[in-house]
């Protein structure tokens, strides 16, 4: 599924303390697409060839982008970035460089796109201590938005993690999924 434009809310989860954007990416072909597409991958870590995955995938994208200076890509779990730098030094220089150029964006703040409903808030905690120290390291900063398209639910841990973290943002899709896909 291709996903496109994304719709910004408001969501107010405890005026004191905790407040996230929340985006809900929605899916071409409910509507008119009237905002720049920023493309992703969902690249499963369990397989065993993902790393030469990744590196296909990111150095089509780099080359996509050398070939279409608007064109943007994002992906999360710093593991995969990881893998790249070991496996692919070339490769990860190029993405860093177009990470540099504000083409190729970092997203995620964990280390990989992980299940929040059967982890511990400790668990929880590592994956976002794991994946900021490693992004802040590789490119300068954190991330500010948490990205977690493909989840099974959301623990009530979540807000208050993603800002002690230092994020304020929150992409997924599976809030507006019961909305296009009954049955």
């Amino acid at each position: 599924m291709t996903f496109g434009a994304i719709l910004y809310t408001r969501q107010e989860l405890n005026p004191s303390f905790l407040q996230l954007d929340i985006a809900i990416l929605i899916p071409l072909g409910c509507g008119r697409l009237t905002r720049p597409n920023v493309c992703s991958l969902i690249i499963r870590v369990h397989w065993l060839t993902v790393a030469g995955k990744v590196a296909r995938s990111w150095s089509t994208q780099c080359t996509l982008m050398d070939l279409y200076p608007e064109h943007r890509f994002t992906c999360s779990s710093a593991q995969q970035y990881k893998w790249l730098e070991k496996y692919y030094p070339k490769t990860f220089e190029r993405v860093r460089q177009k990470v540099h150029e504000g083409k190729f964006q970092y997203i995620g703040g964990s280390w990989v796109e992980h299940d929040t409903n059967v982890p511990s808030g400790e668990s929880l905690s590592r994956q976002f201590i794991l994946g900021q120290r490693y992004f802040q390291s590789r490119f300068g900063a954190r991330c500010q938005t948490f990205w977690l398209p493909d989840t099974f639910g959301y623990s009530a841990q979540l807000p208050q993690l993603c800002r002690l973290a230092g994020m304020t943002r929150f992409f997924t899709q599976k809030l507006s999924w019961v909305s296009y896909y009954q049955g």
